[in-house]
């Protein structure tokens, strides 16, 4: 950076010495000649030398033009310079062999704490957290060892030391231009935002791995696009049969889908890795590690998960109990409904028993009080006619019940002719 610099002053002195130079050779020829030689010139000379004289003026004119052209190039690349060293948005420093700052940039005197002027000649190792000193002497040492640039996160401090930001270290070796000595090139940059969403990414992880593996009645998997389980919780355990160490790297269709339903179910899963496209939730039947079927409401899900492309999720709850719970619920609804036949059939048995002669099925006095209200209301309604026709026998409880039997069909084959 120090050679950038002094790089820069070269070419502004060398256009300078080109100018100066050019001066130089018009006056030495102009001085060369002697007033008496002037004097002994012939008008040709003369006029030669002049015209000497103004093609050394133009040529001075062009270097003048050339140099205020490369000092305008200069004064912006000056300006760019600045630009993308000192405002770039990592801190650029320098390191002697010692770790003593030679040089760095605004944003690393900003990221610091300290001004320019006091960030040179300051170890770098001050402003490295306690905790993270080993951090930046085991980077020191790689690169000594590897000679290939090194990188490391550390916690670093401002001046003052209260403020700690997490910070990329990258340091590479180089040597210096004037006294070939060797030097560390360091960029610095802030990754604290970076830190702090990636610890509340694994904590929200941690989270969810947590309530995944404690979750004991919900069994969900993982797979990669093709199918390959990558996650497979207790509850998938119980479920299926299968151990964790068994399903991890193995087809989830080969493992739980009935061979009747595993092309359906291959095409389903390459669509929804493809185009998104979900696998409708409804109930399924899946198969256990011994063969044996299992139902089960099933819901698929796909997740973008960063730095490992799509990742599909089948969430299953056992159906088994609840399928045992509606058999039974059903078999009781077919009981009670057999029950209630029969107790509407014993009713309509006994409502007609209170209103018959036992033995000779006759309707009796209390039918007569119950219906002949009705029967009157009735017929004044209607204005027709009501006849009441009572047939009774004196002593007839003291004949006997198969007398009382024959009785009765001949009184209601007498009542049934209309008589």
């Amino acid at each position: 950076m120090a050679a950038q610099h002094e790089q820069r002053d070269d070419s502004t002195d060398n256009a300078l010495s080109a100018e100066q130079s050019l001066g130089q050779r018009a006056k030495e020829k102009v001085s060369a000649t002697r007033a008496e030689e002037l004097k002994a010139l012939s008008l040709d000379q003369v006029r030669q030398l002049l015209h000497e004289l103004e093609v050394y003026q133009i040529e001075l004119e062009k270097q003048n033009k050339e140099l205020r052209r490369t000092r305008e190039a200069l004064e912006i690349a000056h300006a760019r310079y600045f630009d993308l060293y000192d405002l770039a948005p990592v801190g650029y420093v320098m390191l002697d062999a010692d770790g003593l700052i030679l040089e760095g940039n605004l944003r690393a005197a900003n990221m610091l704490g300290v001004s320019r002027g006091d960030l040179v000649q300051q170890k770098l190792s001050r402003f490295i957290a306690p905790e993270d000193q080993d951090q930046y002497y085991l980077l020191r040492n790689r690169l000594y060892a590897t000679t290939k640039p090194q990188v490391c996160e550390l916690q670093m401090q401002h001046n003052a030391g209260s403020y700690i930001f997490w910070a990329r270290l990258e340091m590479a070796l180089g040597q210096d231009d004037q006294t070939q000595e060797q030097i560390f090139r360091a960029t610095l940059s802030d990754i604290t935002e970076q830190k702090l969403a990636r610890a509340a990414l694994q904590q929200s992880e941690e989270r969810f791995r947590t309530l995944f593996e404690r979750t004991s009645k919900i069994a969900v998997q993982s797979s990669a696009p093709d199918g390959t389980v990558t996650l497979w919780n207790k509850a998938s355990e119980d479920l299926y049969g299968y151990s964790a160490a068994e399903a991890i790297g193995t087809n989830w269709v080969d493992l739980t889908i009935p061979p009747d339903m595993r092309t359906y179910l291959r095409q389903a899963i390459t669509r929804m890795a493809v185009t998104g496209e979900l696998i409708p939730a409804g109930e399924l039947v899946r198969m256990r590690k011994d063969g044996s079927r299992v139902p089960v409401y099933s819901n698929h899900t796909v997740l973008e998960v960063s730095g490992k492309g799509k990742e599909l999720y089948s969430i299953d709850i056992d159906l088994t109990e609840r399928k045992g719970l509606e058999n039974a619920l059903v078999a009781a609804k077919l009981q009670l409904e057999n029950q209630l036949r029969e107790l509407q059939k014993l009713h309509d048995q006994l409502s007609d028993q209170a209103i018959r002669d036992p033995l000779t099925h006759l309707y009796n006095r209390r039918f007569l009080n119950e219906t002949l209200p009705r029967e009157v209301a009735l017929a004044l309604r209607q204005n027709y006619a009501i006849g009441l026709l009572m047939l009774d026998l004196d002593h007839f409880k003291m004949v006997s019940p198969r007398a009382q039997l024959i009785y009765g069909r001949v009184l209601r084959t007498v009542i049934s002719n209309g008589v």
